[in-house]
C-alpha cells in the first residue's frame, strides 16, 4: 500500500469512528486538532486492525501524535 492509500483508509477509519467529517491532514494531531479522547483512540485502534489487517499495540495510542505517524506505524506494521 502506498502512504496515500493508507491515508485515504486511515480518513475512512476516523469518519466511521467519530462519525464526523475533519479537515484531516498528514499534520493534523489526533487528540488536539481531532479531539479525540482515549476511548476514540481505543476504537480507532480497533478499527485499524480491522481495516488493514495489522495488529495494533496498546501502547502506540500514547505515542503517536499526528495522522502521518499513524501513516509510518501502519505502514511499518505492513512490511513486517
Amino acid at each position: 500500500m502506498t502512504d496515500k492509500e493508507i491515508f485515504d483508509e486511515l480518513k475512512e477509519v476516523y469518519k466511521k469512528v467519530t462519525e464526523q467529517e475533519a479537515d484531516f491532514t498528514l499534520t493534523s494531531t489526533l487528540t488536539g486538532e481531532l479531539e479525540m479522547d482515549s476511548i476514540m483512540m481505543l476504537c480507532m485502534a480497533i478499527e485499524i486492525e480491522n481495516a488493514f489487517g495489522v495488529a495494533v499495540d496498546n501502547s502506540i495510542l500514547n505515542s503517536v501524535q499526528t495522522v502521518g505517524d499513524m501513516v509510518e506505524y501502519i505502514k511499518g506494521k505492513k512490511s513486517e
